[in-house]
């Protein structure tokens, strides 16, 4: 599990498989998750916060956390 409460970006390092999220961010920020080129593959704003599935993560390489 990787926590990440700052409003900053993040690079994924060696994440590959499936897993989930959850957005718990305040204030309706959305959250991203892009590709190697920051294309959006995953917008998730807090109404709409969780994807308790098997999503890919091999395509992401970075998060946007707000």
């Amino acid at each position: 599990m990787f926590r990440m409460y700052h409003c900053a970006e993040y690079n994924l390092n060696n994440w590959n498989g499936v897993g989930s999220w959850i957005n718990d961010n305040t204030g309706g920020a959305h959250a991203l998750i892009q590709d190697r080129n920051y294309n959006t593959l995953v917008d998730t704003d807090p109404t709409n916060n969780w994807y308790n599935g098997s999503y890919n993560f091999a395509p992401a390489w970075h998060v946007k956390a707000c």
